[in-house]
């Protein structure tokens, strides 16, 4: 991908990597039929590169680079999904929202809260307990899934018929 370095040259360092380790690891969550095909030997697809933007600046500026050359991105949190959906192809970006950590606001009046995508839905529930809430999510994967792998896939947890889910 020869534009790549036009992109590693838009973003604060480190945010862009081509580390074979890491490539493998983002080239797929946790699917069982991906899992299965890959344990028989099935060609894995894997990604050109893997960005971790820390900031919605950082994602814009990489979405336009994707949009510009033509990349196609794949979104991914913690990976914990088991549905294929960030499931790596060809020439592909894997856009690592992990390093997007803030809650950035919890209203209590109105029962709301505003957090970025890699939060862990552990850290949001802890943090919205502190404040005598609770999510009313409880999905078995809480301690590693984020909450933009929750919307992502219209997640729902074990206590979601009592909270609308």
């Amino acid at each position: 991908m020869d534009a790549l370095a036009s992109l590693i040259e838009r973003l604060p360092p480190g945010r862009v990597t081509t580390h074979h380790g890491e490539i493998a690891a983002h080239a797929r969550d946790r699917w069982a039929l991906a899992m299965l095909q890959e344990a028989r030997g099935a060609h894995v697809a894997h990604p050109a590169a893997v960005a971790f933007p820390a900031s919605t600046e950082e994602v814009s500026t990489i979405l336009a680079w994707a949009h510009d050359e033509g990349v196609p991105v794949v979104p991914r949190g913690e990976g914990s999904g088991r549905s294929g959906g960030a499931q790596a192809v060809k020439r592909s970006l894997v856009l690592d929202l992990t390093h997007m950590v803030r809650i950035l606001e919890v209203d209590e009046v109105s029962q709301t809260v505003r957090a970025e995508a890699g939060v862990r839905g552990s850290t949001l529930e802890t943090t919205l307990a502190r404040q005598g809430f609770s999510l009313g999510h409880a999905p078995v994967s809480m301690g590693i899934s984020t909450v933009g792998g929750w919307v992502a896939t219209a997640a729902a947890g074990l206590t979601q018929a009592g909270y609308g889910g």
